[in-house]
């Protein structure tokens, strides 16, 4: 039976630093990485050190072949069961059935994020709609920027995004959990509050142009976070 001296489940940073690491220290590593990871479809990788913008892609094939000097072994397949054995070995097994045996497990598979059904909006996502604006946000300053808000409050995200524009607009969809002191706030730094359910998002190239509601008007946005 092949033992590894660690298993990592999961390919992005958080596990792709582990195995460089793991692996200069003479471990036997394998890494399972599905290819699915959360910013594949972004412009770039924003506040990394000698790589801001890079590209997911370009960003996974440098440090591929950095893990790759040091024998770290990858395989493009999901773990689907884990488990610690009474030997303290740990048994991962894959969606295939196969069987794989480690000293040590480390997991980081990271996050999903939740897209609004909304019309469209896998288009722009990852290049003009977003989740962070200390990812994204120098990138679209002085823009038209929307928050995209129908089941949270909206609040902070709202007055935070007046650090990169003074056209700030908070979109409801419908719904509200706004508190009347946080209402206030937001007129007092001229940030609209639209509550018209949306509909769809328009736009070309990635770039968003336009917020579509139910009632067919149209309302200008050049960025959108959710």
């Amino acid at each position: 039976m092949l033992v590894y001296d660690a298993v990592i489940v999961g390919g992005g940073p958080a596990g792709l630093n582990a195995a460089v690491v793991l692996g200069k220290c003479r471990r036997k590593v394998l890494l399972f990485d599905k290819g699915t990871q959360r910013n594949l479809a972004s412009n770039g990788l924003r506040n990394y050190l000698t790589r801001d913008n890079i590209s997911p892609r370009d960003f996974l094939k440098l440090v591929h072949g950095e893990i790759k000097k040091y024998g770290v072994v990858v395989k493009r397949a999901e773990i689907v069961h884990a488990k610690k054995m009474p030997t303290d070995i740990f048994l991962v097994k894959d969606e295939k059935g196969l069987n794989y045996y480690s000293k040590k497990l480390l997991v980081a598979t990271g996050l999903n994020d939740n897209i609004p059904p909304i019309k469209g909006i896998d288009n722009f996502y990852g290049k003009s709609i977003f989740h962070c604006p200390y990812c994204d946000g120098w990138e679209v300053k002085e823009k038209l920027i929307g928050v995209y808000a129908k089941n949270k409050n909206g609040f902070e995200r709202a007055v935070e995004l007046k650090t990169w524009s003074k056209h700030v607009t908070l979109y409801t969809d419908r719904r509200h959990y706004l508190k009347p002191q946080e209402i206030d706030v937001l007129k007092k730094k001229n940030i609209r509050v639209v509550s018209e359910k949306i509909t769809s998002v328009e736009g070309a190239t990635g770039k968003v142009s336009n917020i579509v509601f139910a009632n067919n008007k149209k309302e200008r946005c050049d960025a959108l976070f959710l």
